[in-house]
């Protein structure tokens, strides 16, 4: 059986959200499976929201804070991994609502397709993510458009997992172009990302997005076969260059001991503090980017 315990940690007045610590054993990308979603917050209204590419319907999800009919001061989109849009990524947008943000977590696949573990499942519509850039453009600037029509469109970010995180990636690689067509978010996260461009590098001297990456010690592979470390580097030198000239800032974070995957409870490789430490710093770092002094409030790890 699967326990979950969500923990509210203490913290300033709009500055506070939830940890999960859960015990489960599955792989990555089961999540669906092998964790029980803690209820929404209070406080954060959630909905599904269609978003259309073409004749295709993704099936995405909305979390806002209050009764949601505020006009919102700041955006966040959150991509899922390789399995499709699981309860996980709609709990990190609730906790993100939570925080103040008007959240979508993004359907990638259509339908909102879940694949639940299944291999050939997964490995075919992430390899469309990856292989049909028109199409996955679509999604991500439809997702976009939709959020800037909760909140300010200097005032949006990204974050995402996995495959997700690779698209976040390329949000920051070429802004105001392809999926970011007409917008330049301010910050963007991976976690446990494919680091390798879907297309093309970023341009020397283009960076618009601050830019943060966290990669586990014992990721080996990408999604190509490369070795993932040497992935990172070549990653660290291309936003090197990227950043050139800019004031923008890029960060790369390693965790030692963590598996691909790691940030994914009810699976055996879940690392709860390292996962808590590396939202900490993401969600720290997106209300920099928004020019916010405000600071996350410490998380529980009990």
């Amino acid at each position: 059986s699967v326990s979950a315990l969500a923990v509210f940690c203490p913290a300033p007045p709009v500055m506070r959200f939830s940890l999960a610590l859960l015990v489960g054993a599955t792989g990555h990308g089961h999540t669906e499976g092998g964790w029980t979603k803690p209820p929404v917050p209070t406080g954060v209204t959630v909905k599904d929201h269609n978003l259309t590419v073409g004749e295709e319907t993704f099936i995405s999800y909305v979390a806002m804070p209050g009764d949601g009919t505020a006009e919102g001061t700041k955006g966040a989109l959150v991509f899922p991994q390789w399995q499709g849009l699981t309860h996980y990524e709609k709990w990190r947008a609730e906790e993100l609502a939570a925080m103040g943000y008007h959240a979508i977590a993004v359907d990638l696949y259509g339908n909102g397709m879940v694949c639940d573990g299944d291999f050939t499942c997964a490995s075919t519509n992430a390899g469309k993510v990856r292989t049909d850039q028109t199409r996955t453009n679509g999604i991500v600037n439809e997702a976009l458009k939709a959020l800037a029509g909760m909140a300010p469109k200097e005032k949006l970010v990204a974050m995402g997992y996995c495959l997700g995180g690779t698209v976040a990636l390329e949000l920051a690689r070429h802004p105001n172009k392809g999926a970011s067509a007409g917008y330049t978010v301010a910050a963007v996260s991976s976690f446990h990302g494919g680091l390798a461009p879907m297309d093309q590098p970023a341009a020397e001297a283009s960076l618009a997005t601050d830019v943060q990456v966290h990669h586990a010690e014992l990721e080996r592979t990408d999604a190509d076969g490369n070795d993932a470390h040497a992935i990172l580097r070549i990653w660290e030198d291309e936003f090197i260059k990227a950043a050139n000239t800019t004031t923008k800032k890029w960060q790369s974070f390693k965790y030692s001991h963590c598996e691909h995957g790691w940030t994914e409870p009810g699976t055996d490789i879940y690392r709860p503090r390292e996962s808590v430490r590396a939202h900490t710093a993401t969600y720290q770092f997106f209300e920099h980017s928004l020019g916010s002094d405000a600071h996350v409030a410490p998380v529980c790890e009990t």
